[in-house]
């Protein structure tokens, strides 16, 4: 089953709560899905809910949903800092299960979209998993936590792979090797929706990400913002404050109001921040410049870059510099 071929529905959706890349993928998504005469559920919690609303208003129904109980150390290492979650991780699925049936009921739910959720399903109807990961970029030794992804992803009827298989920017992260229920169906990006604009200037730096590594994209960005090269910060309005603690003389520009936000970026030259998948689709998309760096400890964004590095291989010193300036943050 593809989205196309979802007509006339009642379809319940959910993003994870692992930053807003997720709740940015579902737009698109979920304006396609109305176009063909679905009536949408979107499950997610006030944070998410503020950002679908700029773009569907009453379009949508919003159902109150808890996310997963995601907290970080801010030195870098994920695998540890999920490795302590893992109780509360289990415990907040088991109940996530519950909750999903309560809905189909409540609201006669035809299609479970779930957007990298494991537990967002249900054997009461049709589940999709949605996903740009059928295989994680882990360590050998973390095999574990590979072997019980693939086992969850298995438990939905079909998967949705966030790619193109001939244009793949997922890398060996998308490829498809046990999943004979499974369909790429291209890039999701919000900036899909709207004209291309030719003439771009200005580079934007984008604040995401968690909190704790905010500090880091100021350092390793610190001398394209002293040159100038950056002339826009994006971020919240807790960005705005460390912003101002450090004093930087520039335009800062609040990514509350996304619309506003989709404006700006669409006009930009270039774009820098940290590489999450999401970003790499919406730079795709937008055709623009960029300078897109991983995440500490992130193995993902790491893979990423690395991938992103082979094609622009004279970039190569800006990741050397990048990495060095990591290991001495991190110290």
């Amino acid at each position: 089953m593809l989205p196309t071929e979802i007509q006339s529905k009642n379809v319940l959706i959910s993003p994870l709560n692992w930053g807003f890349g997720h709740v940015s993928r579902c737009i698109p998504l979920i304006y396609n899905l109305l176009e063909s005469n679905n009536s949408i559920f979107v499950a997610c919690d006030a944070k998410q809910k503020r950002v679908f609303v700029q773009y569907f208003d009453q379009k949508v129904k919003f159902i109150e949903h808890q996310g997963y109980l995601f907290q970080f150390s801010g030195k870098g290492n994920y695998t540890k800092d999920l490795f302590f979650l893992t109780s509360k991780l289990f415990k907040r699925s088991k109940y996530e299960i519950i909750e999903v049936e309560r809905y189909i009921k409540e609201f006669n739910v035809d299609l479970i979209i779930s957007d990298h959720r494991y537990s967002f399903r249900s054997k009461m109807c049709y589940s999709i998993f949605l996903t740009h990961q059928l295989n994680l970029p882990i360590n050998w030794f973390q095999f574990p936590f590979n072997l019980y992804h693939k086992k969850q992803i298995k438990k939905f009827d079909s998967i949705w792979i966030v790619d193109k298989a001939g244009n793949s920017l997922a890398g060996k992260l998308s490829i498809n090797k046990h999943f004979p229920n499974s369909s790429y169906i291209g890039y999701l990006s919000r900036f899909m929706l709207y004209p291309k604009k030719v003439i771009k200037n200005g580079s934007v730096l984008i604040i995401s990400g968690p909190k704790e590594y905010w500090a880091n994209l100021f350092l390793l960005f610190s001398k394209e913002l002293e040159s100038n090269e950056i002339q826009t910060i994006v971020g919240s309005s807790e960005v705005q404050e460390l912003t101002e603690s450090k004093k930087f003389n520039k335009k800062f520009h609040s990514s509350d109001n996304w619309i506003e936000t989709d404006e700006l970026l669409l006009s930009s030259k270039k774009i820098y921040g940290y590489i999450g998948y999401t970003t790499l689709m919406d730079v795709e998309i937008l055709n623009c410049e960029s300078h897109l760096i991983a995440s500490p400890g992130q193995l993902e964004q790491k893979y990423l870059e690395t991938k992103r590095q082979k094609k622009n291989p004279e970039r190569i010193r800006d990741l050397i510099k990048s990495i060095l300036k990591t290991i001495l943050l991190l110290k």
